[in-house]
């Protein structure tokens, strides 16, 4: 349990010591067994398939990315021949989504944009069949977005970031006391003004910077605590905050 809760956080540090990666290494073995364990019922085949996707994960934070997309490429496909198997089943969908995802951010990372773009299409797919019983889910759309913009689709980029701003306008609105999803309304306009600012459209990119930028002002005066909020009202470009968001 403990390989397990430590692994995952450190699978997804922003910075990882000698240490750690030693510490890495020695989760990573723990999952690979899992992952080449004979599996013959449904539940067996579920977990070697997200010990396999573990095992991408850890790969990558090893810098073994050749290793990693092997890895991720054998959790895809699991999920996949068990969402197939078991259509009835949300949590095959979901994990195959995320499959599809890690696999596409991987490749993405490498400079794979039009492989990464197959694979976050995909994840996306899974995941907007899985919207209706779970709206909170975005997941890897911001993810496409980036893609596409990196690969000059600008137009394309610009649809996938409006979709998303819908979905936390949604949620904003219908939640009000679950801050996360204020903050991922902020996010998703500082995103969309980033984009149209890049375009030139200054005047539509300063009304999404503006909208962001009151949303993660109220969201410090509310949670002073939080560094996130203060890190990224401190980020919106050209505007000026008030004593709220004051580093």
């Amino acid at each position: 349990m403990v390989s397990e809760v430590a692994g995952d956080s450190l699978a997804t540090q922003k910075e990882i010591s000698a240490e750690q990666k030693k510490f890495l290494a020695e989760v990573l073995t723990y999952y690979q067994e899992f992952a080449g364990e004979k599996a013959d019922d449904e539940n067996a085949r579920r977990r070697a398939a997200l010990a396999a996707g573990r095992v991408g994960i850890i790969e990558a934070r090893l810098d073994r990315n050749e290793e990693s997309a092997a890895a991720l490429r054998m959790a895809r496909d699991r999920f996949a021949a068990l969402a197939a198997e078991f259509p009835d089943s949300l949590d095959h969908l979901e994990n195959l989504a995320a499959g599809h995802g890690n696999l596409g951010l991987l490749l993405n990372r490498l400079g794979k944009r039009t492989e990464a773009e197959e694979q976050l299409r995909k994840a996306l797919a899974n995941q907007e069949k899985l919207a209706a019983d779970f709206p909170a889910i975005v997941g890897f759309r911001f993810n496409l977005a980036n893609v596409l913009v990196d690969l000059g689709k600008h137009a394309d980029g610009e649809e996938q970031y409006r979709k998303a701003l819908a979905i936390h306008e949604k949620l904003a609105a219908e939640f009000p006391a679950v801050a996360n999803y204020r903050y991922n309304l902020a996010v998703s306009h500082q995103n969309l003004g980033g984009l149209l600012r890049g375009q030139g459209k200054r005047a539509d990119a300063e009304e999404h910077y503006r909208k962001g930028l009151a949303t993660y002002e109220k969201l410090v005066a509310e949670l002073p605590t939080v560094p996130e909020y203060r890190r990224d009202l401190a980020r919106i470009p050209g505007l000026t905050h008030n004593s709220a968001g004051s580093a």
